[in-house]
């Protein structure tokens, strides 16, 4: 059905008017991710009003689905990346827009739209799910370092949405050395820049559940940077 279609435009535009259609989700996804394997492409799409908030809207849209949410957060990833790496945000203006919301500048700001939000209500639905649980860590490490304010203020955002509590979650349900070592990176960016971040963590028994991941890593051998990153973490604990 989209191999007619020839702009970045039509394709949205078709996909937002059908959000709940599962199935052609995936295929726009799956063609939007095609389009922005070259640079031109990849800008195109970030310079489209909506293009990327469709990725939130259909990740809202379809939060029990995983086989629409995991290309999503890979295309939404892809896109944030690039941004950060090519867009010089003092002279650019990509940003996105929807009916409801009003424009946000920068693609980074995909947190105000409701990104840590969506990354809270993963986290509790699909905890379990390696492969996305890897993708919502990149896209909430990219908040951190790629986000157009002091980093105070980021960690503050991520206190607000009960980031901390849904973070520390994720340590105690997942065994992955991978999915683990981001949850730690991404922690460790908020308590370092956040008192009330810390003092949550501390409250809530992060001391034990960091010692429980601990456990685990010596007893399977976990790799020297998961070490590293959980000793920092206990650091500011203790």
């Amino acid at each position: 059905f989209l191999g007619e279609m020839k702009d970045v435009d039509t394709v949205v535009q078709c996909l937002l008017s059908m959000l709940q259609n599962a199935a052609l989700l995936e295929e726009g996804i799956q063609w939007l991710m095609k389009h922005s394997e070259t640079s031109a492409g990849a800008i195109e799409i970030l310079k489209h009003d909506t293009a990327l908030v469709l990725c939130l809207d259909g990740i809202e849209a379809h939060q029990a689905n995983a086989k629409v949410i995991q290309p999503t957060l890979q295309f939404l990833n892809r896109m944030i990346l690039y941004s950060i790496e090519q867009l010089d945000y003092s002279n650019s203006r990509c940003h996105y827009s929807h009916t409801r919301r009003v424009h946000i500048d920068t693609v980074m700001h995909a947190m105000d739209y409701d990104g840590l939000k969506l990354s809270r209500i993963l986290i509790q639905r699909h905890v379990k799910n390696v492969e996305i649980m890897k993708l919502v860590c990149e896209m909430l490490w990219t908040f951190c370092i790629g986000g157009g304010q002091e980093e105070a203020a980021i960690a503050s955002q991520f206190v607000e949405q009960d980031m901390v509590r849904s973070l520390q979650f994720l340590l105690e349900e997942q065994v992955d050395f991978n999915v683990l070592a981001n949850v730690l990176d991404v922690l460790y960016f908020i308590i370092q820049s956040s008192d009330v971040g810390r003092r949550q963590l501390m409250l809530n028994h992060g001391v034990d559940t960091l010692r429980n991941v601990q456990f685990i890593c010596d007893g399977m051998a976990g790799p020297a940077g998961l070490q590293s990153s959980l000793s920092k973490v206990l650091q500011l604990l203790l």
